[in-house]
């Protein structure tokens, strides 16, 4: 104690079960410690660095319903670079997010793996929502570059398939085409002019085929179709906005 409020290193309990063991300073949680913290029936978990009773710096949240959080803080919400995963069970995750975060929300670049959706993503994110310029790959084959508007992949974008088949042009939703555009088949056959609907189920093409003059002589396991589009790689996140949170 001193002048009458905790000061250094001591144990604070309350009566509904909640403990906190570390540094005090002036009567409030400072420097390193452990919290346990009672929310309902289940109990938060908090390792890590606090100032003037917040976290703030390295600190990691076990949350009762089993998501982790190991990241940094600023007054006592998630800021700066972290990793959140959510439906651990012993060493795999249903998700997991690396990048930046700005009061407890995505906020930057970051990068999600969700295997529920199968699905991970690599771009920019605005209050928990892919927004910006980004990269979505799905466990099906799919590859997506583009702008996400709200989680949709919207405006001018390209799309690679499992099968070589790509298209460049408007989008508004992932694998959703609308607007106008090119498809390009893995035989080097392409279609240009309007397009609408997703691409295995009824899309509607208004425009000009174009009959490839020689065999591209594809191995079909290879992306060349896709590779050789002059967008491919220019429409995802700058190498100058990855993690800035740590550089």
């Amino acid at each position: 104690w001193l002048s009458g409020k905790m000061h250094g290193v001591g144990i604070l309990k309350w009566q509904d079960g909640s403990v906190f063991e570390g540094n005090f300073k002036k009567g409030l949680t400072h420097g390193s410690g452990k919290f346990i913290l009672v929310k309902g029936k289940g109990t938060e978990l908090q390792k890590g660095n606090w100032k003037d009773g917040k976290l703030n710096g390295l600190a990691t949240i076990n949350y009762p319903n089993g998501d982790l959080y190991d990241g940094h803080f600023q007054d006592g919400q998630r800021f700066g670079h972290g990793k959140y995963q959510t439906g651990c069970h012993k060493s795999s995750c249903i998700s997991i997010y690396i990048g930046e975060w700005l009061h407890n929300l995505r906020e930057g670049y970051g990068v999600q793996d969700d295997t529920l959706k199968g699905e991970k993503y690599m771009g920019m994110w605005n209050e928990d929502q892919r927004q910006g310029s980004g990269v979505m790959v799905t466990l099906d084959g799919m590859y997506f570059e583009g702008n996400f508007v709200q989680n949709r992949l919207m405006g001018f974008g390209l799309m690679i398939s499992d099968d070589n088949t790509t298209y460049e042009g408007d989008f508004t939703d992932i694998t959703h085409l609308s607007g106008k555009g090119t498809l390009t088949l893995s035989s080097g056959d392409k279609l240009e002019g309007a397009f609408s609907g997703t691409l295995n189920e009824g899309l509607k093409i208004n425009g000009t085929f174009i009959k490839a003059t020689s065999s591209p002589d594809l191995d079909p396991r290879s992306h060349s179709v896709g590779l050789k589009s002059k967008h491919f790689g220019h429409l995802g996140v700058n190498a100058d906005k990855k993690w800035t949170d740590i550089f």
